[in-house]
């Protein structure tokens, strides 16, 4: 299960804002493209939060809600104003943070998640999850204890942090399998992106028999971001099966793009302008041969375009089959002086050649 984290995570990417109303159409889109549940913000800190919930069940919307709640008494007041299905608390479980953070030793720690959860039950906030931050970087025994406590509190799941994106897929699996083995919990994972594992690890997880992954649309977030929703969802639909559509998710993350004025590269997985344009003299005879070559599916499922062009990197066959599927006649022979042509002038404006630029392509004599 994808557990979108788009309004929660995603808006902590530095200076990024979204008002009410944006915020709303992106949860309506998450729900609408058959995500399970999305994490809305954070109690106590943004009076949206609890609009957003409001709006959701007027609207009736088949998305689960969950906040994200810091372990201060006021943060649970403003969520059992808001009555989600879920409350997400934090508690970080690493030594560093521990020392650093809380000033607190393992005891007292406990000490304050059992006050923290009592508080919770007084508020009528029963369904609670946990999460472990920097667990990629806590001892197992000290994770494992910790998950027995929570076990014992009523805690119903359990969200296992990478927090600084250390960890790579192998270690995410046995991450996972050794909480699996240590306690009944639903268990989840949140794990960051800073070497570029993300999505990767968020997979891992799944597979190690994690309930639940945290995924934001283009994997915005703090840094360079947690995993990505619509990747996620377009793997797990093309590769193993699941009834998401990519398309919606790939669609909403567009709309997310232009909200928050955020920029990606155009070569970005599922969503780059670009991703489908190809130059390479190889790959552009490929696919004029058959798409399935050197595409992993068909772009239109993600709501982009295929673009075959000519330049610098252009071969004598693919300039005969682009020309010919452009209804471009040429002359016998002609062909090797063309992409010579070809070349030159690419290399000439820095860039491929478009449809027009080769219709007006002076030809060989």
């Amino acid at each position: 299960m994808i557990l979108d984290s788009t309004l929660r995570e995603g808006l902590q990417r530095h200076g990024l804002r979204l008002g009410l109303e944006q915020r709303w159409q992106l949860l309506e889109g998450l729900s609408g493209a058959g995500i399970p549940e999305a994490e809305i913000g954070v109690c106590g800190r943004d009076a949206t939060v609890e609009l957003l919930a409001e709006r959701a069940r007027a609207a009736g919307l088949a998305i689960r809600i969950s906040v994200w709640c810091p372990l201060r008494l006021p943060s649970l007041d403003h969520a059992a104003r808001i009555r989600p299905d879920s409350v997400n608390l934090s508690i970080p479980t690493s030594e560093a943070h521990l020392r650093e953070r809380l000033r607190l030793d393992a005891r007292g720690l406990e000490r304050m998640l059992a006050q923290f959860v009592a508080a919770a039950r007084a508020r009528g906030l029963e369904h609670l999850s946990l999460g472990f931050e920097d667990a990629s970087r806590t001892e197992p025994a000290t994770l494992h204890r910790l998950a027995g406590l929570a076990q014992d509190l009523g805690i119903r799941r359990l969200r296992l942090a990478d927090t600084v994106g250390i960890l790579d897929p192998a270690a995410t699996a046995a991450l996972v399998r050794g909480m699996r083995e240590h306690c009944r919990l639903e268990l989840g994972f949140h794990g960051h992106n800073d070497f570029g594992m993300a999505t990767a690890n968020a997979l891992a997880a799944l597979d190690a028999g994690a309930a639940s992954v945290d995924a934001t649309l283009l994997g915005a977030g703090e840094r360079s971001g947690i995993a990505a929703t619509e990747e996620l969802g377009a793997f797990l639909h093309f590769r193993r099966g699941s009834a998401l559509d990519p398309r919606p998710l790939a669609d909403l993350a567009r709309a997310f793009l232009r909200a928050g004025a955020l920029q990606i590269a155009p070569w970005k997985p599922i969503v780059g302008e670009a991703l489908f344009h190809a130059e390479s003299g190889m790959h552009v005879q490929g696919l004029l041969i058959d798409p399935a070559l050197y595409e992993p599916f068909d772009p239109a499922r993600v709501g982009a375009a295929r673009k075959l062009s000519l330049g610098r990197q252009s071969g004598l066959a693919a300039v005969r089959q682009h020309f010919s599927a452009l209804g471009i006649p040429l002359r016998a022979g002609e062909e090797a002086a063309l992409v010579v042509r070809i070349r030159a002038e690419a290399e000439r404006l820095g860039r491929p050649l478009g449809f027009e630029e080769l219709q007006a392509l002076e030809r060989p004599a």
